[in-house]
């Protein structure tokens, strides 16, 4: 048994899958656990006691890049700004790779919205990977392809989470010229059985199937944080995100996150050669030109350089590293934190997420105006030393 995941390992597990990738015994799956993450499951009678699932973990290990440089600057097409969720840096690294013949992989949905993967650009259009989509994806079946793919002489393009890119460097175990990676500024994964119980929730309010998603919508603009949501029958809906439950219980309350994104360890840990983001640090900066949208773009490896190089359609502008310091800030959770989130998942058992969302953390403008409030005053007291706020 100890050369095998054990339960307390499951603990601090990110669920980036390079240990079900790297079995070679195919002991290993990702599977959605009760609270809706993936993570691994074993089966028993399968397993060599090899350690490889271990080995290849990227928790705990050493890792993460010196930033080398930071950027800004948006894409100069405007349709390819409007698409993206900030600046378009995404689509401005993948392009050059495609023109050459490579392969780019990235985040989709699936047919009926309801997951997320990770999947490559030969099978997938390029347009189907911009945007941000706040969902646990799944990446375990991208790892094996990559690698067979590199080891073809081919040049490939992962995007992924933090996490997600540690765990294909580890599962890779080493290093590849034709490899470049892109991790972006990571706010935690949401349950992924939330969302889906979310999407039959809207399907039955609104009497049709969802065929449409955006969590960033600039319909409004950027930065504003509109949700855009379309239905078969032809019903569109565009709200704040506190006004939707699931928008609302990750962005503004963080209570339906994994346990370990609260304190996770890739918050100032990428290892990716390219990290990117929102500007959010532009006006500090003096930049007044944002356009539909600012990317942050850091440049972590020598890899990370020469990718930028190829980004004929973006427009870079070198920012000071204190620009950009705001986005690799470690933001340690709170003991009321991990309460709220506790209690989220404990009464969600019970009632289903709907419910235990509307009844701790309602999406409504008075529910977020007091939820504001509370965690501004909670923060000052805190950090004031007194003990606690009520």
């Amino acid at each position: 048994m100890k050369h095998r995941i054990t339960a307390e390992a499951l603990t601090s597990c990110t669920g980036c899958s390079a240990c079900a990738a790297a079995c070679r015994a195919g002991a290993l799956t990702m599977q959605l656990n009760a609270e809706g993450f993936y993570e691994p499951r074993l089966v028993p009678q399968k397993c060599l006691d090899c350690g490889t699932c271990l080995a290849v973990c990227p928790i705990g290990t050493s890792g993460g890049r010196e930033r080398l440089a930071s950027y800004c600057g948006y894409h100069r097409d405007p349709g390819i700004l409007y698409q993206s969720t900030s600046g378009g840096a995404f689509r401005a690294l993948a392009d050059p790779i495609l023109d050459a013949g490579g392969l780019v992989f990235g985040a989709v949905y699936t047919e009926d919205f309801r997951t997320v993967l990770i999947a490559d650009s030969d099978s997938t259009d390029i347009v189907q990977m911009q945007k941000s989509k706040y969902i646990v994806s799944f990446p375990q079946t991208s790892f094996p392809r990559i690698r067979q793919q590199l080891e073809n002489g081919r040049t490939v393009l992962f995007s992924g989470a933090p996490c997600q890119t540690a765990g294909l460097l580890s599962y890779l175990g080493r290093a590849y010229p034709n490899l470049y990676t892109v991790d972006f500024i990571c706010g935690g994964m949401p349950s992924l059985r939330f969302w889906q119980e979310h999407v039959t929730f809207l399907e039955q309010k609104y009497g049709a199937a969802l065929v449409g998603v955006d969590f960033r919508s600039k319909e409004k603009g950027w930065g504003k944080e509109y949700l855009a949501l379309h239905f078969a029958n032809g019903k569109k809906l565009l709200m704040r995100e506190y006004l939707d439950s699931y928008y609302h219980c990750f962005a503004n309350t963080r209570v339906s996150v994994r346990s370990v994104c609260l304190d996770c360890p890739y918050r100032t840990r990428h290892d990716a050669d390219i990290t990117v983001g929102d500007f959010w640090g532009y006006a500090d900066a003096g930049v007044t030109d944002v356009r539909g949208g600012m990317s942050l773009v850091t440049v972590n490896s020598s890899q990370g350089q020469a990718l930028i190089s190829g980004m004929t359609a973006f427009g870079l502008r070198t920012t000071a590293p204190q620009d950009s310091d705001y986005a690799f800030r470690d933001t340690l959770s709170t003991e009321q934190e991990r309460r709220q989130r506790d209690a989220f998942f404990a009464l969600a058992a019970q009632i289903g997420f709907e419910h235990a969302a509307k009844r701790l953390c309602p999406a409504t403008v008075r529910a977020h105006i007091a939820a504001y409030l509370k965690e501004k005053l909670f923060r000052f007291f805190h950090q004031s030393g007194h003990k606690s706020v009520k």
